[in-house]
């Protein structure tokens, strides 16, 4: 036996020699070998050598040698056995240990712990599962397994995702009056929260509290992080900083994560359906919140005496990128990395806080640090800050991230937002001159950028160079194309991109139908056209959304249909459909437009109903139609109820209208209340406003008021001297009100007033003889002698007077349609400071 155990060599002539002597000269073993255990060690060598030296399954070898024990009458003990599975597993011959399990079953033996142990090893690195759980069982039933063997069992829980098991394990574990160590109950922790079962994870974690380390508690919050519940991930950090045990890196790390992904579902404010462009606005505040919670934890995490990583970092600009930031979070952004540095983010503290899933590799990290500073570069854009996107970039390539198209395209993508177009042809050149190859999301930012800045031949320029590269165009690009056109007043060529994209087999997407569907509706007002759009549309299966309704229903308001544009408006309503501000301003003025007075109620009526706040747009657009209509004071009411429910203050657009119904419907004196309210709201009128106060004065041939408005209008110092001949003011309380204002010194820049307003209170001043004040009038405007031009201005006439929107210039006599962006330009910058607004509506 000593012999066979020397050498393989050796090994395999004793075991030519044994077989010369058994097999060959039938040399009856038994005669010359007396003592059992000298025989046990024979056969037990020459096994262990047949082992050795196998290549590939030894159960031939040793079932003939275990044959002849047999046939010799040497009995196999379980040592014997024992003894065998250890070479046999130690070789991984685990195929065969299996097959000696039968054969020692067979021969009556029961393995020991130890050998089950090995048994349930090799059944596992046989794939056989199921075996491996029995051979588990037969362990249990020999008393408690070691820690060592539930790691073991383990690993086929977890093969399986079979989290049930797992923790029936530990409950047999419990029943055996044994507690888990914190290796085993890590393990099961980390199977049920990767099942998604975070309720069952919480039961095991209370339940054996005992065992719990600071990877139970980081795994725990690996699964709060999953179902973004950081109020429970909260609530185990505040224990783990009060009972221990004391968190880490990655545990702040992981509570951060979480943060973050909760600001996916935190409030935010959703931009309007139909604005053309969504301007920089500053963080919502439900996201801005959660985000200002990863900076708390960051300073709590120092406070601790912890170093922040490249997670770390990576965590928070993630929800910056997400929440929205501020100039202000983009420097604490750069300082934590100036931090960190280039060691610190080229190695993870985490990695030295204990490893786990964040441990990456080289390429990861460098993939890490990609993001985090393209996330960064384009945290730039969105605030639009080019000074600190070149810092950012400059160290980046300080920690030697090499720029990607990724990066490329966020550099290309901040400067076409500042209309510098020349630097988008630089970065392009440079991207070219590093060897980078732009991706389709690369070529779409730079054609985006030259359409922004209106070089819509440099974008089909790019589109043909995208297309002979080889990359195939998609619908976002041919969107972007199309809108290009849309602004460039080219809608037939919008069309043929359109039509090309179909032809290519791009799926189009519902912005980009809406977009074709707005070019016809605004700039073709073809209804053939716009059904043909459509069909195809309902070919796509794709189904109309409320931008989709809007068109249709501003396509008909513009074609005259206003029922056609009502029916639909009712019918999408009533299947719960909500529509922005634009369709309903647009409904509303088609309707004030056809003096649908009851119709444009209705959809106010609704407009409040689905929870919309009116904005000065829908306020001038009913003052305007109740004007007409005769109905002041359904305007009144309007206003005041505007102002009093929703804080809506009157601007100067609301203003200038509601002074213009008081003159239509000849209620000269109100409109002079109105501008008095208006003055003191510190409302600054301009030259309509202005116009249209005087003609209301003409009318009621109260011409030292409409002189007063004229000095006003001008900055020039009331007039010293009382009313001249028949300009006696005998206006009442009114009229002294505004008087009064009136003479107060005006601040500001002059505001010129129209020369047909001028030239209107020139005549009627010259019909009283007034040439004093004539020549007053002449030397404050700088105009010369006003000749008056005709009579349509005459103040006798009221058909004048009582129509200033006839005469006023087309910033204000245009409608609402046509001049929307002016009007939502000065409802989101005109904000009045809030002052009374005591109208009687009497």
């Amino acid at each position: 036996a000593g012999l066979l155990r020397r050498s393989p060599a050796e090994g395999q002539s004793s075991l030519a020699l044994y077989e010369e002597l058994v097999r060959g000269r039938r040399v009856d073993l038994r005669q010359h070998i007396t003592n059992r255990e000298n025989a046990i060690s024979l056969y037990n060598a020459l096994i262990e050598c047949s082992i050795k030296s196998a290549t590939q399954s030894v159960k031939p070898a040793v079932m003939k040698l275990l044959t002849d024990m047999q046939a010799f009458g040497f009995s196999r003990s379980r040592d014997f056995y024992a003894d065998i599975l250890k070479h046999l597993v130690h070789s991984k011959l685990y195929q065969d240990a299996l097959w000696l399990h039968d054969v020692l079953s067979a021969d009556g033996i029961v393995p020991d712990r130890a050998m089950y142990v090995g048994l349930m090893g090799a059944a596992m690195s046989c794939g056989q599962d199921q075996k491996a759980i029995c051979f588990f069982r037969d362990v249990c039933k020999l008393g408690p397994p070691s820690m060592r063997t539930y790691m073991t069992i383990l690993r086929v829980y977890s093969k399986r995702q079979d989290w049930r098991g797992a923790v029936e394990l530990l409950d047999g574990l419990a029943c055996a009056g044994s507690v888990p160590d914190a290796l085993v109950l890590n393990t099961v922790l980390g199977l049920v929260v990767s099942s998604s079962r975070i309720d069952i994870a919480e039961k095991v974690f209370s339940k054996w509290r005992q065992s719990i380390d600071v990877v139970s508690c980081n795994i725990l919050l690996k699964g709060f992080t999953q179902i973004a519940c950081p109020e429970k991930a909260e609530q185990l950090l505040q224990n783990m900083l009060k009972h221990g045990p004391p968190p880490n890196i990655i545990s702040f790390n992981t509570i951060m994560d979480c943060t973050v992904r909760a600001l996916q579902d935190a409030p935010s404010s959703v931009p309007m359906v139909g604005a053309e462009e969504a301007q920089p606005t500053p963080p919502a505040p439900g996201k801005h919140s959660r985000a200002q919670r990863a900076w708390q934890l960051l300073d709590q995490l120092i406070d601790l005496g912890l170093k922040p990583d490249r997670y770390t970092c990576s965590t928070i600009v993630k929800g910056m990128h997400i929440a929205g930031c501020t100039t202000g979070d983009i420097d604490m952004a750069v300082a934590l990395i100036r931090r960190i540095g280039i060691e610190g983010l080229a190695s993870s503290g985490s990695e030295a806080a204990g490893g786990g899933p964040q441990a990456q590799g080289d390429a990861a990290n460098g993939r890490l640090l990609e993001v985090l500073f393209n996330t960064l570069l384009d945290a730039c854009v969105s605030i639009r800050d080019l000074d600190r996107m070149a810092e950012i970039f400059k160290m980046m390539e300080h920690c030697k991230v090499e720029p990607t198209s990724v990066t490329f395209g966020t550099l290309i993508k901040a400067f076409g937002q500042a209309s510098r177009l020349e630097n988008c042809h630089e970065v392009w050149k440079n991207m070219q001159n590093a060897g980078v190859v732009p991706t389709i999301i690369t070529y779409g930012c730079y054609i985006d950028a030259c359409i922004r800045n209106s070089d819509i031949a440099m974008a089909e320029e790019i589109f043909g160079t995208m297309v002979r590269a080889g990359v195939k165009p998609n619908a976002v690009v041919y969107t972007s194309l199309i809108r290009g056109c849309a602004h460039a007043k080219q809608p037939l060529k919008a069309l043929e991109l359109y039509k090309e994209m179909r032809s290519r087999g791009i799926a189009a997407t519902t912005v980009t139908f809406n977009s074709v569907l707005d070019i016809i509706a605004r700039q073709l007002a073809d209804p053939k056209k716009l059904e043909e759009v459509m069909d195809d549309m309902r070919e796509a299966d794709i189904a109309p959304d409320v931008v989709t309704y809007s068109i249709l229903i501003k396509a008909s308001c513009n074609a005259g249909q206003i029922a056609s544009a009502l029916t639909l408006f009712r019918r999408l309503r009533s299947h719960g459909l909500n529509f922005d501000d634009v369709a309903f301003n647009t409904l509303l003025l088609a309707c004030s437009k056809a003096e649908k007075v009851s119709d444009a109620e209705e959809i106010f009526q609704e407009m409040i109903d689905q929870g919309m706040t009116p904005t000065h747009v829908t306020v001038s657009i009913l003052v305007k139609m109740y004007g007409k209509a005769k109905m002041l004071n359904e305007a009144v009411k309007l206003v005041a109820l505007v102002s009093d429910k929703y804080g809506l203050q009157p601007n100067l657009y609301v203003y200038t209208c509601l002074i213009q119904a008081c003159v239509r419907n000849r209620q000269v004196r109100r409109s002079w209340e109105v501008f008095t309210s208006m003055l003191g709201a510190g409302v600054v009128p301009d030259a309509i406003t202005y116009g249209t106060v005087i003609y209301g004065c003409i009318y009621q041939n109260k011409l030292d008021v409409a002189m007063s408005l004229v000095r006003h209008a001008y900055r020039v110092p009331p007039a010293s001297a009382g009313p001249t001949r028949d300009m006696q003011a005998g206006g009442g309380s009114d009229a002294e009100s505004l008087m009064m204002l009136l003479r107060a010194p005006a601040k500001g820049r002059q505001v010129p007033l129209q020369g047909d307003v001028l030239r209107a209170l020139s005549t009627a001043l010259r019909r009283r003889e007034l040439a004093e004040v004539v020549a007053e009038l002449d030397e404050i405007t700088g105009s010369g002698k006003l000749q008056p031009k005709g009579s349509r201005f005459s103040a006798a006439s009221p058909a004048s007077a009582a129509s200033p929107a006839s005469t006023a210039s087309p910033a204000y006599s245009a409608t609402p349609s046509s001049r929307t962006s002016a009007y939502s330009c000065a409802a989101s910058g005109g904000r009045t400071r809030r002052g009374s607004f005591g109208l009687s509506t009497e």
